[in-house]
């Protein structure tokens, strides 16, 4: 179930989210993308950690290898999300 949890269903939440935007050609769409995945892996994440938290699921490591995750790319995805948020407004 760890890599169901950990693996399976982020990739299904972010092509879903590809599909439903359509796909990014520039690269402010492709930063706007990431960062709409990185919040609705966000969301998941959380809604995974209190499923658990309320032993409705046992994901064992999964959560906290989805906040690794997050951290990571976090910090690559929110600085170009605000260098183009700057950049749009001068």
């Amino acid at each position: 179930m760890f890599y169901i949890y950990s693996i399976l269903l982020p990739f299904l939440i972010l092509f879903l989210l590809y599909f439903i935007d359509g796909k990014p050609r520039i690269r402010r769409k492709i930063i706007n993308y990431l960062f709409k995945s990185f919040i609705a892996l966000i969301v998941y994440t959380l809604l995974l950690y209190f499923l658990e938290m309320e032993n409705y699921i046992d994901s064992g490591w999964a959560v906290y290898s989805l906040v690794f995750f997050l951290v990571l790319s976090g910090v690559l995805i929110i600085p170009f999300k605000l260098y183009y948020l700057f950049k749009k407004e001068n």
